[in-house]
Order: structure tokens, then sequence, then C-alpha cells
């Protein structure tokens, strides 16, 4: 049961085409990942195998809550840091990164 829900989940995946996704979809698509995870550990038969799912839908509860959070505030490059920008005098360019 669980191995034949994670290959459920890996078809979900392949199918965006290695194209990049947006923050946004990405979040969504976790988030649809977990609730997977919840609706297979409710019919697992074990305890050990529902609590495997539970860690699982959890972690990707987890991943969908730093993508949302990264989308919020975005990683900059090196020379965009204020910091850098101040010691550097807004020099561009190979330099700076």
């Amino acid at each position: 049961m669980l191995y034949s829900g994670l290959i459920a989940l890996h078809v979900i995946d392949s199918n965006w085409g290695g194209y990049p996704m947006s923050s946004e979809h990405k979040e969504v698509q976790y988030r649809g990942f977990a609730a997977s995870c919840l609706d297979l550990a409710k019919s697992s038969p074990t305890f050990a195998e529902k609590t495997r799912l539970l860690a699982m839908a959890e972690a990707w509860l987890n991943l969908a809550d730093r993508v949302a959070q990264l989308a919020k505030h975005p990683v900059r490059k090196i020379a965009d840091h204020p910091l850098v920008r101040k010691t550097l005098g807004g020099v561009q360019g190979a330099e700076a990164e």
C-alpha cells in the first residue's frame, strides 16, 4: 500500500514536464502531496505505516511552508545585499558576486 502511494506521488510530480514551477505552484503541489499521504494513512493497515505516512505528510507541509516563506522574502544576489553595496560602493558585475 505504501509503495503504490509513493508511485502515485512520483507520477503526479513527473507530470510537470521538467519546467521550472512558480513558488505558488510548488506550494500547492507540496500541500497536495501531504494530502495524499494523509489519505493513504487513513487506510493504512499497520501503525508503523500510518506513522511513516503522517511523518511524510508533515515533511511535505513543512516544505510547502518554506517555499511560501521564501516567496515572501526571496534570496538576493550577494551584490544586492545592502551591507555589500555599502562596503563595495555599488560595484557591479562579477567582482561583487
